[in-house]
């Protein structure tokens, strides 16, 4: 037990007296008492020190294909109480990639995997006075199979060329984060019952999503900054294929001169591409994906895995907090903003910088993409400092546009 047992190991020496008893040592001090009364005997138990021990260490989530994204869970404790230290080879090359100290606290965290092929990952843990203990955990990464992301916009011909630019960019960005696209799609028909009757119709073959962008007068200034959403969601794979953001053209101007339109941009496009608004598909016939918990409560949390692991890497436990007020198009669909406060998915605007972190990329990695986790910006959990910033403006709320599957 730490440097207990060291001490009381070192009063039995002087003592002289030592007996040993169910693996514990019993220590009697006997002698004659001032003033002659009888001797009396003092007794303690020593538990000895023993090693740490790993309940799990498991993989969370799907491998699926180079760049692969893995997830690792690891519990542990020591039965003398003590600090632990966890090292974590998670690609499996032999070369330990994380520490993390007081490891006793079960956690997990996402390791990026670029080779396909077997692997074994490994974990040790070491208490301070034992031999490390060891586990491993073996997984497979398939072959890479696929292109680059690619996100097509439309309309942006009718925009403010400073508009459209901040589209592009911010399409673009999303294009590096996501380092994958999906199948080619090709649609039954060019009008699928999903897509809106005011939209082009898709072409021939789909690759990969198509988001119409448009900046009409949604409420005037400083209200409504945006509104996004999929319109047309492959039953294959949950995700869609079709979107479209509206940027208040009210509020476009101002964005532009305060530098926050082109976070704005990306957090709607984020939205198109799943985040909050596909993190539960059963209203999917057969859909499967179950992100969000508590919907309904004043609780929801978010609980991926690769999210997850992120809130881990910030020392939190359990699961991640989303948005708990706003209306319909805020609540449940972001990153709790008194949590968050100026990440990019939360669902109001802040003074720039809005980072996007690595919780974000890890929950477009849950939806099923395969990304680059190293993509993220410089983001840690704000401490009250972070209230001085500009007062939040709402997203807004609104109903998302209507999602229909396209077979």
């Amino acid at each position: 037990m730490g440097t207990q047992p060291t001490a009381l190991r070192a009063r039995a020496a002087r003592v002289g007296l030592v007996a040993l008893l169910a693996g514990a040592a019993v220590v009697a001090a006997c002698g004659p008492q001032p003033g002659g009364g009888s001797p009396t005997t003092t007794t303690t138990i020593v538990t000895e020190p023993r090693p740490p021990v790993i309940h799990s260490f498991t993989q969370r989530g799907a491998t699926g294909g180079a760049p692969a994204l893995v997830t690792l869970a690891w519990e542990v404790s020591d039965p003398n109480g003590d600090p632990l230290t966890c090292r974590i080879d998670g690609d499996g090359d032999g070369t330990y990639d994380l520490t993390v100290t007081n490891c006793q606290v079960p956690g997990s965290r996402n390791f990026p995997v670029d080779s396909p092929g077997p692997h074994q990952a490994r974990l040790e843990v070491r208490d301070g006075d034992h031999d490390p203990v060891t586990a491993t955990r073996a997984f497979v990464v398939t072959a890479d199979v696929g292109e680059p992301m690619d996100i097509e916009l439309r309309g942006l011909e009718d925009l403010d060329p400073a508009i459209a630019q901040a589209f592009t960019d911010a399409a673009a960005r999303w294009e590096s984060v996501i380092v994958r696209g999906l199948p080619d799609y090709v649609p039954s028909s060019p009008r699928p019952s999903c897509l809106p009757e005011d939209v082009d119709p898709l072409p021939a073959v789909l690759d990969d999503v198509i988001v119409d962008v448009a900046t009409p007068v949604i409420d005037g200034p400083g209200e409504v900054l945006g509104q996004a959403g999929p319109t047309c969601v492959l039953s294959t794979t949950e995700l869609g294929i079709h979107g479209v953001i509206e940027i208040d053209l009210a509020d476009a101007a101002q964005m532009l001169a305060n530098g926050s339109l082109g976070e704005v941009i990306e957090h709607e496009l984020g939205h198109v591409l799943g985040i909050g608004t596909l993190w539960d598909t059963s209203w999917m016939q057969q859909g499967q994906r179950r992100l969000l918990q508590g919907s309904g409560t004043s609780n929801p949390t978010y609980r991926g895995a690769a999210g997850v692991a992120e809130w881990s890497a910030f020392g939190r436990s359990g699961n991640v907090p989303v948005e708990n007020s706003g209306g319909p198009g805020t609540a449940e669909a972001h990153w709790r903003e008194t949590t968050f406060h100026n990440e990019l998915m939360t669902g109001y605007v802040n003074w720039p910088p809005n980072p996007m972190s690595r919780l974000t990329i890890g929950s477009l990695a849950d939806l099923g993409y395969r990304v680059d986790i190293h993509a993220a910006d410089a983001y840690s959990l704000p401490g009250a400092v972070a209230r001085l910033r500009q007062q939040p403006a709402p997203e807004g709320d609104w109903e998302r546009p209507p999602v229909g599957t396209a077979d």
